[in-house]
C-alpha cells in the first residue's frame, strides 16, 4: 500500500503535517544512496515519513538524524522507540549534539539533501544555515520548516528573517518559499 502523508502512523507525534507531503513529493527527486541529514527531530516523525518513501522508492540510503534532545529528555526514548516500532532503526545514523557542531565535522559539498527544523530564534537558525549551506552538494537541496513570514507577533518570525537576509546577502535568488502553501522554504544550490 502506498504511503499518504496525510496518514501517517498518527502514535508518532510531531508538528509535520506540511512536511511530509513535502517529503513525498520530493523523495523521487533525491538521489538513490545519497546523503541526506534532518536536522531538529522531536520524535522523528517526519524523519520516519522520509526513511518510509524513500525505501518505496527502493532508496534505501542511510538518514542522519540531527537532534540534542534537551527540549524533553524523554523525547529521545520515544525517538528510538518510534524508530524501532516502525522498523526503521537500522536506516538512521543518530547524532546527538547541537547543530552547528554536527555540521562542523561533514566536508564540503558531501550533502544531497539537509532539512533544518531545529532552533527557531534568528541568532541560532543564521548559524545553522552558515554551518551546512557549505556542506550541500552543488544541486542539492536545502530546506527548512515554519518560514511563516516576518510580522512582530509570529514566533517563528527569526526563520524568515534570518532565511531572508542568508540567502540574499549570497546571491541566491532560487529560494522558494512556502511550496504548496506550506511553512517549507527550499533552494537548490547552483
Amino acid at each position: 500500500m502506498a504511503l499518504n502523508p496525510h496518514d501517517y502512523r498518527g502514535y508518532i507525534e510531531g508538528w509535520s503535517s506540511d512536511i511530509l507531503p513535502y517529503y513525498h513529493d520530493l523523495a523521487p527527486k533525491l538521489p538513490v544512496g545519497g546523503v541526506f541529514v534532518e536536522v531538529g527531530i522531536y520524535r522523528g516523525r517526519s524523519l520516519c515519513y522520509l526513511i518510509e518513501r524513500l525505501h518505496e522508492l527502493g532508496n534505501f540510503t542511510i538518514v542522519s538524524a540531527v537532534d540534542n534532545w534537551d527540549w524533553h529528555p524523554e523525547d529521545w526514548d520515544k525517538f528510538i522507540e518510534n524508530l524501532r516500532s516502525t522498523g526503521l532503526a537500522s536506516s538512521v545514523c543518530c547524532e546527538m549534539g547541537g547543530s552547528v557542531s554536527a555540521a562542523e565535522w561533514r566536508k564540503n559539498e558531501s550533502i544531497d539533501f539537509c532539512f533544518l527544523d531545529a532552533s527557531h530564534d534568528y541568532e541560532n537558525v543564521k548559524a545553522d544555515l552558515t554551518a551546512w549551506w557549505p556542506k550541500i552538494k552543488p544541486g542539492g537541496v536545502f530546506a527548512g520548516h515554519d518560514y511563516s513570514g516576518v510580522a512582530p507577533d509570529n514566533p517563528h518570525r527569526g526563520v524568515a528573517v534570518a532565511v531572508d537576509e542568508f540567502f540574499k546577502a549570497r546571491g541566491h535568488h532560487n529560494l522558494i518559499s512556502n511550496p504548496k502553501n506550506t511553512t517549507i522554504w527550499e533552494v537548490t544550490k547552483p
